[in-house]
């Protein structure tokens, strides 16, 4: 039913809102309700996508095991299902998650696969991320030189995509007032 899809995006949107502001609990309870959601209506791409999201949840709470639970069952969706910008997000948190346990290397392995699968997507927030932990794990590898030539692409890319956010608020803000005017004049 529409109602239920606008509920289930509804569920996403709030537990992305807690998420962001820290309020890991909050989030999950929301994404659980997705979770039940998605698996009622049968849809595997939302379903997926709450998997990566509670991983998310349970990293940057510092619940690891969770987190590696919850990403084996999105991966296993997207793969099912041949999910590729899925398994790209997979791939990319996998290799975060894998860092932030200082399993450097192995978490290098799955960054440099998501680097590979982003070459089909024009991403750029995802991409400038990518470079920031490709960055990371290259510096704790060892490999200097190329931690630098991704931490520049990142900057870059930072940079970028900062650039086409404020453009973006600069030409709302001048349609409003351009609105505002015009309603005034009438």
């Amino acid at each position: 039913k529409p109602s239920e899809v606008n509920e289930n995006d509804l569920f996403i949107n709030l537990g992305v809102a807690y998420q962001e502001k820290g309020q890991y609990d909050e989030a999950e309870k929301y994404y659980q309700k997705s979770l039940a959601l998605s698996k009622k209506l049968g849809n595997q791409y939302q379903l997926a996508r709450v998997f990566l999201n509670l991983s998310n949840t349970k990293q940057k709470a510092g619940v690891y095991a969770s987190s590696q639970q919850f990403l084996d069952s999105s991966r296993m969706v997207c793969e099912k299902n041949g999910f590729l910008i899925g398994l790209l997000f997979c791939d990319i948190n996998q290799g975060e998650l894998l860092i932030l346990q200082g399993e450097y290397a192995m978490g290098l392995t799955y960054l440099k696969k998501a680097d590979l699968r982003m070459t089909e997507y024009e991403i750029p927030e995802v991409k400038a991320e990518l470079m920031r932990l490709l960055s990371l794990a290259y510096e704790h590898t060892g490999d200097l030189s190329r931690a630098l030539n991704y931490h520049k692409n990142y900057i870059v890319l930072r940079d970028s995509v900062s650039g086409v956010e404020t453009n973006r608020q600069i030409l709302e803000l001048q349609s409003r007032y351009e609105s505002e005017r015009s309603a005034r004049e009438m």
